[in-house]
């Protein structure tokens, strides 16, 4: 998604993250793509336009940093909501039901957590936690 897919569907993007982290390790293109996978998502689910919130902190007493991906899209409904992470599951055209396991898959084998909530018709918020690794990958 560039900033033109952005400003063309009309989504005002907010970011809140702080001036400095520390250090980490881990396996940047497969952790953006992760995230890649969930911003498009968002943008996907803001059909007529939207504000998407990006909120990066750090929670120094479990060492860890907590993204949250927040969408005023149309939301997931309730019976979908345990089946997005199922390889295959789709609800676009155009999709193959690939990415959301994949971008999961990715943060557990970064030890993180993952966790969805959605309300149908008000929005999707994704919160992933990443353990801080001061160590480089081998």
């Amino acid at each position: 998604m560039s900033r033109q897919d952005v400003k063309n569907n009309n989504i005002k993007v907010i970011r809140n993250f702080p001036n400095e982290l520390p250090v980490l390790y881990f396996d940047k293109l497969k952790l953006e793509s992760a995230f890649m996978n969930f911003i498009s998502n968002s943008i996907d689910a803001m059909i007529d336009g939207g504000t998407l919130t990006v909120n990066i902190s750090e929670d120094r007493a479990y060492n860890e940093i907590v993204i949250n991906i927040i969408d005023t899209g149309i939301g997931i409904p309730p019976e979908n909501i345990d089946k997005i992470l199922e390889p295959f599951f789709t609800t676009k055209d155009d999709g193959v039901g690939l990415g959301m396991g994949l971008a999961h898959q990715t943060i557990r084998l970064h030890k993180g957590t993952f966790s969805i909530q959605s309300d149908l018709g008000e929005g999707t918020q994704i919160e992933i936690k990443l353990p801080v690794n001061k160590n480089k990958i081998q």
